[in-house]
């Protein structure tokens, strides 16, 4: 059923990435059920953002960065967004190491929980051209988001990048 949906949001519609959040079905990301709307999306080079959350307190590990290890290899015509980045500063690090492992992920920034210093972690773990604004709007107010990056100690042009340029060339979007 799937399937049938994503050809029509994807070639009538022209949509240009899918995000899945695999906490709304209980299932960890990996779980044999979104092998099929991965494979399709493999064929079709899609880009796909998840949620990525993970902490050391044993909450959620659905979509725990180590997840997408083994998805990362074996679909890996698909780029793949972490949002959040793992969520919280364990999450982060563990996001960055799969991230660092795979050059078809990609980090997000959108969180409340990370420590002072996040965006710039995240620059010098995986590089300025693999991480992306993200707001997660209406949750999060897209103002503080935005200031986390823009009074970060990292370049002018990493900013840009971030703050647009990188999603502009992951989509493959015309400015």
């Amino acid at each position: 059923e799937a399937i049938q949906e994503l050809e029509r949001a994807f070639d009538v519609l022209q949509m240009k990435f899918l995000k899945l959040y695999a906490p709304y079905f209980y299932l960890p990301i990996d779980d044999p059920a979104y092998m099929p709307i991965f494979e399709w999306a493999n064929d079709r080079g899609v880009v796909i953002m998840s949620h990525c959350s993970f902490d050391l307190e044993g909450g959620d590990t659905l979509t725990a960065p180590w997840r997408f290890d083994d998805l990362a290899e074996r679909f890996s015509n698909i780029q793949w967004v972490l949002a959040h980045s793992g969520f919280s500063p364990a999450g982060e690090v563990r996001a960055i190491q799969v991230a660092r492992a795979h050059p078809n992920i990609f980090l997000e920034t959108a969180t409340s929980r990370d420590a002072h210093g996040t965006i710039e972690h995240l620059v010098e773990g995986v590089g300025e051209d693999r991480v992306l604004y993200g707001s997660d709007m209406p949750i999060f107010d897209a103002r503080q988001q935005v200031g986390r990056i823009v009074t970060s100690q990292i370049s002018e042009e990493a900013k840009r990048k971030i703050l647009g340029l990188n999603a502009i060339k992951l989509l493959g979007l015309e400015t």
